[in-house]
């Protein structure tokens, strides 16, 4: 998602406001959901503060011309930290959303593998990734580092040293934040020869390439 139009944010995305008043990047992260209802009661039962179902249509003009509808289900998640939040989202016309023609993409991109966040102490998003996703799914590394496994990718959380080893830039100023995402595509060469043609700053390693 992008925000085109930030002064009409539904007061729910309250911390995206304050964070596009800061700075650019990665302000949120959404999970799929095939039943909102059920999720905000897991939630609440989790000892999470969710917000209450939100519940909105919107317009969406296909490929092929003819006009249908999205019909959605939003659960905020309260999230402690300022410069990020945490929403899960249930598409009632998955038609309307996951349409082919906009799921190919020229840089041969595929799929969101991870998202990783940055944080002094890691640690502290064991409780919160616990209750959302069950205790199961964190796993905590040998330098604190955590690994959270959800149904479609994964979440890391990294202490600054360790993201600044790995991908070579210091994270964002605010911590903690989300830093980064990483992207499964099918050329890492068709891909290069994107970034190079366009005039994108990167950096290639075995298996990766970093913009």
């Amino acid at each position: 998602l992008g925000v085109v139009a930030p002064g009409k944010l539904i007061d729910q995305m309250r911390q995206t406001t304050r964070f596009l008043e800061k700075r650019e990047g990665l302000a949120a992260v959404a999970f799929l959901s095939t039943d909102a209802k059920a999720d905000w009661e897991d939630f609440k039962s989790s000892g999470l503060s969710p917000d209450e179902i939100f519940h909105f249509r919107r317009p969406v003009p296909l490929p092929d011309g003819r006009q249908t509808e999205a019909e959605v289900d939003v659960v905020i998640v309260a999230s402690p930290w300022p410069m990020m939040q945490f929403f899960v989202s249930q598409q009632h016309v998955p038609e309307a959303i996951w349409v082919k023609e906009w799921q190919t993409h020229p840089n041969g991109a595929e799929a969101i593998e991870a998202i990783t966040i940055v944080s002094a102490m890691p640690a502290d998003f064991v409780e919160f990734f616990s209750r959302l996703f069950g205790r199961d799914a964190v796993i905590t590394g040998p330098s604190g580092e955590l690994t959270v496994r959800t149904p479609n990718g994964a979440i890391e959380v990294l202490p600054p040293t360790m993201f600044q080893d790995q991908y070579g830039s210091a994270p964002c100023i605010e911590l903690p934040c989300i830093a980064g995402a990483e992207i499964r595509v099918a050329s890492l060469e068709t891909l290069a020869a994107i970034l190079r043609r366009e005039g994108v700053r990167y950096t290639s390693r075995e298996g990766a390439v970093l913009i």
